[in-house]
């Protein structure tokens, strides 16, 4: 058995704390940080819905892709008793998605081959997601009726055909636009679709409008049907 005077205690104690020391350095120097690389592994969850009779959530998942610039969502169902993640579709502009009142199909919006976002519906019972509205303008918003055999959608009226000099007359009043705008933004009005047969139904017209830019992807619906589903309630300007 050795006895350590207090002088080599101290120098023993000096050696140990530089030691801790300089592995506190070495663990800092190996601590990575956050790069463009890590963008890819950023999940984005949104917009959560749960179903009528609880047991389901329906989330959108949003995904960064790189190499086309842009966020790529699923729309996803997770059970709420297992927590298991079944995604339910891969379609472009997939976001807004809203249960129908008995909880047997989820209509949402997402693009068509066109770019523009349509109101498509899905079957709790299986298969694949159908487009229900197929208009030129994109949906902005729609709410389900409460007999789940309506939905009540929002668009933007069309702009019309153009001919000869008149095509390249692009000049426009600007109001109270977004400094994003390059022409003329158009009335937005309702329409209703049967969920069946996707037949279309115009309410309403002129030059009255939905507040334009409302609401923003994954919020609240703007438009909100009686609990008889004999009128709609919303807003307009």
């Amino acid at each position: 058995m050795q006895m350590i005077s207090g002088k080599s205690a101290g120098a023993v104690r000096a050696v140990g704390l530089a030691f801790a020391l300089l592995l506190s350095t070495t663990s800092l120097a190996q601590e990575r940080r956050f790069s463009a690389d890590d963008l890819p592994k950023i999940v984005r969850i949104g917009d959560p819905q749960l179903s009528p009779d609880g047991q389901a959530v329906l989330s959108v998942l949003a995904r960064a892709n790189l190499k086309d610039n842009r966020w790529e969502g699923e729309l996803t169902l997770i059970d709420v008793a297992t927590k298991a993640q079944h995604v339910l579709s891969r379609r472009m502009g997939v976001g807004s998605a809203r249960w129908s009142p008995d909880g047997r199909s989820i209509a949402f919006l997402a693009q068509d081959a066109g770019g523009r976002a349509q109101v498509h519906v899905l079957s709790m019972d299986g298969g694949d997601a159908r487009q229900l509205t197929n208009g030129k303008t994109p949906v902005t918003q729609f709410a389900w009726a409460p007999n789940g055999a309506t939905l009540a959608f929002a668009a933007a009226d069309e702009e019309p055909e153009k001919t000869g000099d008149a095509r390249f007359e692009d000049g426009f009043e600007v109001g109270n636009h977004s400094f994003l705008d390059r022409a003329a933004r158009k009335p937005i009005h309702i329409w209703t679709v049967d969920v069946v047969t996707s037949a279309t139904k115009r309410l309403t017209s002129g030059s009255r409008s939905l507040p334009l830019g409302l609401p923003p992807t994954g919020a609240p619906s703007q438009l909100n049907w009686t609990p008889d589903g004999t009128s709609l309630i919303f807003v307009q300007a």
